[in-house]
């Protein structure tokens, strides 16, 4: 299907990028705004409409974003279906200029298409307030892009420090791991970094089956933060990678400040079985220690992790091994 780039504002897609940049670079930073017009599924519609369709369909946007939006707006065809638009105006007009083209896209693809519409701006640089996120504006287009992933169908979004993570979580509830590991390591090149990116990587990782990926993820999610629950993702990894006392150790870190010093129930099957494989390699934590994890695991009665049988065992052998406990 040839794509539609017909109008004088419409850029070659092969400098699409270079543009972009350019012209971002040529407008005052307050006032610069770059958007990304996502036309999801072109070739699906291609099938069902035909390239015709597509075609007046692709002219029609091109169109009216340039009818609407203040001049002299320049649109790059990233892609078939994918517009990056460069653009100048103050911030009292940026959300009704926003909601004219939504309203448009709406009735443009009304029954032929799904569309989302992305922002980046010098508010996104100031939503992400004291993140880890190093933003570039010679990656506007790519923050924008991302935050037309974050949108919801027939819908905008202004890049924010949530963005990222909506994606990675959107991706993940699809079953789009191998996404989910190309968008997590292209975020960190353009300067997105967090503990929630980290997290939901790790959580995608170890979902399709590749824990040392997700060991990895979630090691920086810990060292760079606070919540108990990263911990305890981490130790998990850690468990399925068999590293049963470092598992135990951080297991029993995120335990710290709830009641007996044990995790979320979930995991006390898994902390017990962590301690006792350790105990039985390096001596370390001591009987009565594991004792007392297995006898509250043996008190959990959903198992998370599948390890009922695995528990038994280990409850079997602790007391071979330490009859006088």
């Amino acid at each position: 299907m040839s794509a539609h780039h017909s109008s004088s504002d419409v850029i070659a897609e092969t400098d699409w990028r270079a543009q972009i940049k350019e012209r971002v670079k040529a407008i005052e930073s307050g006032q610069v705004r770059v958007m990304a017009i996502r036309i999801s599924s072109v070739e699906e519609v291609e099938k069902k409409h035909g390239a015709v369709k597509v075609n007046d369909l692709l002219g029609a946007v091109v169109a009216t974003v340039t009818r609407l939006l203040p001049r002299p707006a320049k649109i790059s065809q990233v892609e078939v279906g994918q517009f990056g638009i460069v653009f100048s105006c103050g911030d009292s007009e940026i959300e009704s200029i926003s909601e004219e083209v939504i309203a448009a896209l709406v009735e443009l693809c009304r029954e032929i298409a799904e569309f989302s519409v992305g922002i980046f701006d010098h508010r996104s640089i100031e939503n992400v307030g004291d993140s880890r996120y190093s933003l570039d504006y010679s990656y506007a287009y790519d923050y924008a892009l991302i935050a037309a992933a974050a949108a919801g169908e027939n819908s905008g979004y202004t890049f924010d420090e949530q963005a990222p993570r909506i994606v990675l979580t959107k991706q993940t509830d699809a079953d789009k791991y191998e996404q989910v590991s190309a968008d997590y390591k292209k975020f960190k090149e353009i300067g997105i970094f967090g503990v929630d990116l980290d997290n939901q990587a790790g959580i995608s990782y170890f979902t399709s089956g590749n824990i040392l990926e997700a060991n990895a993820a979630f090691r920086v999610a810990v060292e760079h933060g606070t919540d108990p629950t990263l911990r305890s993702n981490y130790a998990i990894s850690l468990f399925y990678l068999q590293r049963f006392h470092e598992a135990y150790e951080q297991m029993r870190q995120s335990a710290q400040d709830k009641d007996h010093g044990l995790p979320s129930p979930g995991l006390i099957p898994l902390f017990a079985i962590a301690a006792f494989e350790s105990n039985k390699r390096n001596g370390s934590p001591p009987p009565q220690e594991v004792k007392r994890l297995i006898d509250s695991a043996l008190q959990v009665t959903s198992h998370t992790f599948g390890t009922e049988v695995k528990l038994k065992e280990v409850s079997e052998s602790f007391s071979l091994a330490y009859p006088e406990i």
